[in-house]
């Protein structure tokens, strides 16, 4: 159990955390009051809904429902090919 904790939480694997930094990130946390939890008042719906806004302001073209095969990061874009063809 406490592996999955360690591999989910701390996006980490086991075999390269130790004891002495789960220990060190949590006194870290503490000291800047990490116990600490937010939320947002109108929901993590809102906060998707405010990027999607943003992309596409911003000329962005979002998909979903597609499965991603390959991303091409360039300057000024990330063309992407799908399974339904390129920019598709």
């Amino acid at each position: 159990m406490m592996l999955a904790f360690v591999e989910g939480f701390n996006a980490a694997h086991a075999q390269g955390i130790s004891a002495h930094s789960l220990r060190r990130a949590e006194y870290s946390a503490a000291q800047m009051e990490g116990a600490t939890q937010a939320r947002l008042h109108a929901g993590y719906s809102a906060l998707i809904d405010h990027l999607v806004t943003e992309a596409r302001r911003a000329g962005a073209m979002l998909r979903t429902g597609t499965t991603v095969e390959s991303i091409r990061w360039q300057a000024g874009g990330a063309p992407s090919r799908t399974t339904a063809g390129p920019g598709a």
